[in-house]
């Protein structure tokens, strides 16, 4: 075989494949005079259940003034004063641009399910369960992943939170809109991964997520093996054609997939799950049982990302901190407090007197979706690309939700964060006010950052210079 190895290479043996770093000594000679060119990125990261922030009017007035808001930010289109829930990417302000005064204004009863569906299609659920989807009824997601061209893995969708039961509906709207984010069509839901093994095996294994993990795979995982064990002759051939400096590199991006991949079995100890999507038993506490590992769960989803995106596997990442209207007790996630068995959906109305005794653990949610958001920039801004810059530095974050206040299910004034370089398209520092605009018009404003020139795009009404 020849090691010739460019972003897109791969080792492949026995319906296993490897994603292999750029090794720029084993560039072909031809490519030697010009500087490799990075690829642009995208991620999406989804937090559930809206945000502790103030409930505002469409004129952009508070409606409970006595309140407090720890998600908006100050400042203009040349300056950022981060907001408490932010203040902790203060490293990163330079590559922040926070949105505010863009809605989405669900119908009644359908926040929950719309939020999810709304985030990257800026169109809300019909009343008859289904989304309306504005032609040509893909996620802007999907509609990057076209234009970006073709790797391994086109949109790599992953959640942490397990325990949608799809067979549960909220009013006319079945719970399975409130595990995924992203639409391959019209019609078509994308499957969000929402275990690490097969995350892992997405981008490392054997790449398919509706297919049996293979005999070899088994195997390994009987056997403690490592993914990487299967390909010690063609990794000895690369070595000893690479330069050192190569050499180095590759072994540091393989000790990273195998530290990785021994971390996602720990967090779900088998190639597949058990349990299967559609569960009967009590989802209080089977969701309990399965998100017990919440934690590595989160990290584990948060390097496989990083891992897709540098090796050249994906360039597009849609992402899930949780699902929509969850019941996963609190403490899972954030650890010792005062009332962990409180349920996530249930503390966001932190306007409720009945429930205001919550908020601490409410802000503590809030602060854990930030501090994930902080990991994902920390991570991407360590790993460098071709060029020698780093991912984030050619990367495009959208951080939010599809609700506001949470407390009162509101869908104007969405809380929006963009992040990241994106290859210099994009300024940081900055406060944009859209005055009452539709959501639907930052996604356009998005996908004019990547040569994806669309008038307006869901339900909006046109594009909103980013």
């Amino acid at each position: 075989m020849s090691h010739s190895t460019d972003r897109r290479s791969f080792l492949k043996r026995a319906g296993v494949s490897l994603a292999l770093p750029l090794l720029p000594s084993l560039r072909p000679r031809t490519a030697w005079a010009a500087a490799p060119t990075p690829k642009l990125k995208f991620i999406s990261v989804y937090f559930a259940n809206g945000a502790y922030m103030e409930k505002m009017d469409d004129n952009g007035n508070f409606v409970h003034a006595q309140r407090e808001d720890l998600w908006t930010c100050q400042g203009n289109d040349t300056s950022l004063v981060l907001s408490p829930l932010l203040e902790m990417l203060r490293p990163f302000q330079n590559q922040l641009t926070q949105i505010k005064g863009t809605k989405m204004n669900f119908p009644a009863g359908a926040e929950h399910p719309s939020a999810p569906t709304g985030f990257l299609t800026g169109q809300f659920m019909g009343q008859d369960g289904r989304t309306v989807l504005a032609m040509p009824g893909k996620s802007i997601d999907w509609e990057i992943a076209a234009k970006l061209g073709t790797t391994r893995v086109p949109v790599l969708h992953l959640g942490v939170e397990q325990g949608v039961n799809t067979s549960v509906s909220h009013g006319k709207y079945t719970k399975m809109y409130y595990g995924r984010t992203s639409w391959k069509s019209q019609s078509e839901q994308f499957r969000k991964i929402d275990n690490s093994v097969e995350a892992f095996q997405e981008i490392f294994g054997s790449g398919s997520m509706s297919a049996a993990p293979t005999a070899r795979e088994i195997a390994m995982a009987a056997k403690d093996k490592s993914i990487i064990d299967l390909f010690k002759e063609e990794i000895q051939a690369i070595k000893n054609s690479a330069a050192n400096s190569d050499k180095d590199r590759l072994d540091q991006y393989l000790q990273s997939v195998r530290d990785l991949e021994l971390a996602s079995k720990q967090d779900f100890g088998s190639c597949k799950t058990t349990i299967g999507a559609n569960f009967t038993a009590d989802p209080v506490s089977e969701a309990n049982k399965r998100n017990a590992n919440f934690n590595l769960r989160t990290s584990n989803m948060i390097q496989l990302i990083v891992q897709g995106l540098a090796c050249g596997a994906t360039q597009v990442a849609s992402f899930m901190l949780q699902n929509e209207d969850n019941d996963t007790d609190v403490g899972i996630r954030i650890g010792p407090c005062a009332h962990p068995t409180a349920q996530t959906h249930s503390i966001s109305h932190f306007g409720d007197p009945s429930r205001r005794q919550y908020n601490p653990e409410y802000k503590s949610v809030q602060m854990w979706n930030t501090k994930q958001l902080l990991s994902l920039m920390e991570k991407l801004k360590q790993t460098p690309d071709v060029d020698g810059s780093s991912l984030l530095d050619n990367t495009l974050i959208l951080y939010g939700t599809g609700l506001s206040n949470a407390s009162s299910h509101a869908s104007n004034n969405l809380p929006i964060l963009l992040a990241g370089g994106l290859s210099g398209r994009i300024r940081g520092n900055r406060l944009i006010n859209a005055q009452n605009q539709q959501y639907g018009n930052v996604l356009a404003g998005i996908l004019q950052k990547f040569d994806i020139d669309v008038p307006k795009f869901g339900r909006g009404t046109g594009r909103l210079t980013l």
